[in-house]
Parts: structure tokens; sequence; C-alpha cells
């Protein structure tokens, strides 16, 4: 189990959500790099999507949501009448990004953790709209990271002897790469 983020950049605004668990590039980073594939087929389907995340709603915290803001969701979305069906909705759709994007609302990641410096992660990935780019980061860096757009997060301090520091981009991919990228199959399916 490894904690992971994915971050949609569009319009210049960078949106953190997080992927609880199974974030490795064999599962959370297949399913984003499968969704990518459906989605750059057209500049309309490409925009479509860049026009959700722009649409993106984040969220510090189910806790902190006033009750305007749920009187708000709950118009939106019938089905949430409650802080807590909104937390459970929220957690449900944590990695999902074709869901997120469907639902409108998700829970801030930097907010939520605490966590500026994107240092608490294990795989991180950014899904940029703006420059047409998909870039994976690996966590768990001994040292400050040299490539990528986290040089020059702070590291984290008051985790004893370890010191926690941002994420490595350790890899980088045109959205022209991904599309005409062969998919491989997961070699544990049947």
């Amino acid at each position: 189990m490894s904690q992971g983020a994915v971050a949609l950049v569009a319009s210049g605004v960078t949106k953190i959500t997080y992927g609880h668990s199974n974030s490795e590039p064999d599962y959370l980073g297949w399913d984003l790099l499968a969704m990518l594939k459906t989605v750059l087929v057209t500049p309309a389907q490409e925009a479509a999507v860049k026009a959700q995340v722009n649409a993106l709603v984040g969220l510090p915290s189910t806790r902190d949501v006033t009750d305007t803001e749920l009187g708000q969701i709950t118009a939106a979305h019938p089905e949430i009448t409650s802080r807590a069906l909104l937390r459970a909705k929220l957690r449900a759709l944590l990695g999902d990004i074709p869901g997120t994007l469907n639902f409108g609302i998700y829970e801030d990641y930097v907010a939520f953790n605490n966590d500026p410096g994107l240092t608490q992660l294990d795989w991180g990935y950014l899904v940029d709209f703006d420059a047409r780019v998909f870039e994976i980061y690996r966590g768990n860096q001994f040292g400050a990271p040299t490539v990528g757009r986290l040089v020059g997060l702070p590291q984290a301090t008051g985790f004893g002897m370890r010191q926690l520091y941002p994420l490595q981009r350790v890899g980088l991919f045109t959205f022209t790469q991904v599309n005409a990228a062969t998919l491989p199959t997961r070699w544990w399916a049947n």
C-alpha cells in the first residue's frame, strides 16, 4: 500500500487530490494513462476534460464545510445530505479521477494534510492540460529533488531522525507520447 496524489493543472491552477493506496505506477499510474488515452482522442474531448478540471471545487476538509456550502453541494448532488455522506463520497472517489471530475468536488490534499512540500507521499502524478504533459514523481527521497516542478519546495521536519523531502520527477510524457503509446497488459491480470 502506498500513498499518492494526483495534481491536475488547467488554466494555470493546480488542484491536488489524494490517492490513498495502490498509488504505484502499475496501479494508479496505469489508470491515469488509460484515462488520458480515452480523453486525448480528439481536441474536443481534451477541451471538455480541461473544462471539468477548471470547474473542480476543492474543499480543505469535509469537516470544515459550512451549512451554506453543504446546501450548495446538496442542490447539485441531492444524494449528499450530510457531511458524513460527503466525506464517504469523497473517500470513495480517492484515486478515481474520472469519477472526481464528474462529481466536481475534491478534498484538497495539501490543505487537508498540511503538506505544502508534498513530502508524505510515495508517488505523485501530474496531468498538465496547459503544457500537455503527464509527469510521474517518486517519494521517499533521501535528498531534495533536482528535477521536476517540486524543486525548491520545503522539506518536512519534526519526524525524528528522518527528513522528508518533496517528490522527485522520474517520468515525463507529452500528451502526444501518451496517446501514441501502446499500453501493455497488466502482468497480474488473468
